[in-house]
């Protein structure tokens, strides 16, 4: 019940628009099991058929949320949803790769601070990302793109996006990742030539 405001046109933006259709898809899917609900109380009469309804409304609903979560482990931006408590709510496999988190370490419900301090001794500059967490925590806007520096030479991206559920109201932050290492490494490359 969240959806993410889309900033620009890039493969960011991009993700934001695909999410933004999956959880379209996802929130029809749980309308038509409401008013397929609704209807189950109304008429006894139709109960067989009510109740397969429903059923097939809600295998609907499952399966756009695994198209979704299929999405999001795919992908190799690294994808982190914080709760309004700052808790972590979701993370992509990427996300663990990128912040060179041991596989099967639960992350969920733990305080994002703790999650990103226990990654700290890979930062170069950890009091800096320090404050900018902070920060970004403390706001309920889209954040500029942050560089980290990473103290193995990589550069990893992040781009804050806040997260509204329907009616509008703040339901927490969803943390972009990328490692642009690669991409940085190529245009100095071509510089030197140059």
């Amino acid at each position: 019940d969240v959806s993410v405001q889309v900033r620009s046109q890039d493969e960011v933006g991009q993700l934001a628009q695909a999410f933004n259709h999956m959880l379209d898809g996802i929130q029809s899917r749980l309308r038509e099991l409401a008013a397929t609900e609704a209807d189950l109380r109304q008429a006894i009469a139709s109960l067989g058929r009510s109740e397969a309804e429903q059923r097939r409304y809600a295998q609907e609903a499952e399966q756009e949320r695994a198209r979704l979560l299929s999405l999001l482990s795919a992908m190799n931006l690294g994808i982190l949803f914080v709760g309004t408590d700052a808790r972590v709510i979701y993370h992509n496999p990427a996300f663990t790769r990128i912040w060179t988190i041991k596989d099967g370490t639960s992350l969920v419900g733990r305080p994002v601070t703790e999650v990103l301090a226990s990654a700290t001794d890979t930062l170069s500059r950890p009091d800096h990302f320090s404050r900018h967490i902070l920060g970004v925590l403390a706001t309920r806007e889209v954040s500029d793109s942050l560089e980290i520096p990473m103290a193995d030479g990589r550069v990893i991206t992040q781009i804050n996006y806040p997260v509204r559920d329907r009616d509008g109201q703040f339901a927490g932050h969803l943390w972009i990742y990328e490692d642009v290492t690669h991409e940085r490494q190529t245009a100095a490359q071509l510089a030197y030539l140059a």
